[in-house]
């Protein structure tokens, strides 16, 4: 499939903060934030997208930014549940993005019981072209069992960062026996391995997540950030240290 095939072939971001209003606002609004956040990204070197209807007018501006670039950039979006069903959902993105297919089309979860017809939603969009590669964004151990046991997806989206090297660390060898695609998110912990947070920092924009963490989590994580601040000497920053670290897995 088109999506093993292409490992480690991508460096991205996810758009959340494309829908963000306040966001777009900071940056001369939906066209400002596309153009300025998009083309600086392209000059860096990205070349891959993650987005989501629920990310509020994310494809629509992301739409915007690629048309007359669309060979340059590899996009992935998701199925969240939405009303009309999977297939419904996907033409409409392929409008939004104003593309004839998506890259990697994901499930925002992993589907079990009576929600298992789900994946024949995604095997038919991939059948037909719409898609050219499919999988889930999955979140526990059992997930990454259940997905590369039962399921005929070419990949799926984990977070894995320093703080968090599990569930990929606890199905590694399975992982590399199936060989499977694989998008990592959260790489810098929403942000806070940048190091340049402090215990008593505070998020007050209600549209950033980290708005929904309390003091005690916030110091919490600070700190266990700090006990990596001996990879700086060697990286130069704690940032590149934490970019860096999903990269030492070829998986």
């Amino acid at each position: 499939p088109q999506f093993r095939q292409d490992r480690h072939a991508s460096v991205g971001s996810g758009v959340r903060c494309l829908g963000d209003r306040w966001q777009q606002l900071r940056h001369g609004g939906p066209a400002g934030i596309a153009t300025r956040l998009g083309t600086r990204r392209e000059e860096l070197g990205c070349n891959f997208v993650d987005t989501a209807e629920v990310y509020g007018d994310s494809e629509a501006i992301l739409g915007e930014f690629l048309a007359g670039r669309r060979d340059r950039w590899r996009i992935a979006t998701k199925y969240s549940g939405q009303r009309g069903g999977l297939l419904a959902l996907a033409e409409r993105q392929l409008r939004h993005l104003g593309t004839d297919t998506i890259d990697f089309y994901q499930i925002h979860w992993v589907p079990r019981g009576p929600d298992e017809l789900l994946y024949e939603d995604l095997y038919r969009l991939k059948k037909s072209g719409k898609a050219r590669s499919v999988g889930v964004s999955l979140y526990t151990e059992n997930d990454i069992y259940f997905v590369l046991d039962h399921t005929l997806i070419d990949g799926f989206q984990v977070c894995f960062s320093l703080l968090d090297p599990y569930p990929f660390l606890a199905q590694l060898e399975k992982i590399r026996a199936a060989r499977p695609g694989i998008i990592i998110r959260s790489s810098l912990k929403s942000g806070l391995l940048t190091g340049k947070f402090a215990r008593d920092a505070t998020f007050p924009d209600p549209n950033d997540q980290r708005h929904q963490w309390s003091r005690r989590q916030i110091a919490k994580t600070v700190e266990t950030v700090d006990q990596f601040r001996f990879l700086e000497q060697e990286a130069g920053s704690l940032l590149l240290a934490a970019a860096r670290y999903p990269l030492f897995y070829p998986e």
